[in-house]
């Protein structure tokens, strides 16, 4: 195994049932980070016999969204520097050696944004909705904090004074085995963004969802080639359209339940 310098740094990590790929992040976080926190919303798997294996902070906290209970681990973290991984995603090789020759713990004014390569599988899917996503991972909780949205949270900070780096050393994200578990997934996703939106007060129309799936299958399999991912390819960003559909449709009958 490669050794790394222990960085003074606490990954925060929300779970929900997560035994299926928990115990393969926390090894590859294990030997970088000098603080695991674990904030899991009522597992009745094995997720928290695995953690409790890692020398962690587990807090157990009922489910307020992703932007909430992020926050909970922000707030227990002992470091002031803070990594935010899923439950599904393990940092990689060559991300652990870049901060092992590149750490400096007094640097400040700084976010980074790591690439995320996510898998079907153990099949990298590198174009398309899932090509080329760069996410907010590594910054200082004294600096930036997450939003209290329940789904597709923003990382809040002063980009005024703030530099964000984007970093191509990535973070590998086991998204789900199959098309068909995916899909499912996705299903649960558009009905908390429409909750989202319907809390924000937007509109919809009735060819807005169809508009939206449309759209959004040109974007991510001609012309962000997702094509080249063969006929996974065409059914991720199907799958993606569909949920897109979903998600307006879903915010349409709320604000026609609230017109009534």
């Amino acid at each position: 195994m490669k050794e790394h310098k222990i960085l003074p740094v606490s990954a925060v990590i929300t779970t929900f049932n997560s035994a299926r790929t928990l115990e393969s992040v926390m090894i590859a976080l294990n030997d970088w980070v000098n603080q695991i926190v674990i904030v899991d919303s009522g597992s009745t798997d094995s997720t928290l016999e695995i953690a409790k294996k890692f020398n962690c902070n587990i807090i157990s906290e009922a489910w307020h969204g992703y932007g909430a209970n992020k926050n909970v681990g922000l707030s227990a973290a002992a470091n002031d520097w803070i990594l935010s991984i899923d439950s599904d995603e393990e940092v990689s090789e060559s991300l652990k050696a870049y901060f092992s020759f590149n750490w400096n713990p007094n640097e400040i004014k700084k976010v980074y944004r790591i690439l995320t390569i996510s898998y079907l599988g153990e099949r990298p899917i590198l174009h398309g909705g899932w090509g080329k996503v760069y996410n907010y991972r590594l910054f200082r909780k004294s600096e930036a904090k997450w939003d209290l949205s329940a789904i597709h949270e923003e990382l809040i900070f002063d980009r005024s004074k703030i530099n964000i780096i984007k970093l191509n050393n990535p973070i590998h994200h086991y998204t789900t085995e199959s098309v068909l578990q995916y899909r499912i997934k996705l299903s649960k996703y558009a009905k908390a963004t429409a909750l989202k939106y319907f809390n924000q007060n937007r509109k919809t129309s009735f060819f807005l969802p169809w508009l939206s799936a449309l759209f959004l299958f040109i974007k991510e399999y001609i012309l962000k080639s997702g094509f080249l991912d063969g006929w996974v390819g065409f059914q991720i960003a199907f799958a993606r359209s569909i949920s897109n559909f979903e998600k307006y449709r879903y915010l349409r009958i709320l604000n026609r339940m609230k017109n009534k």
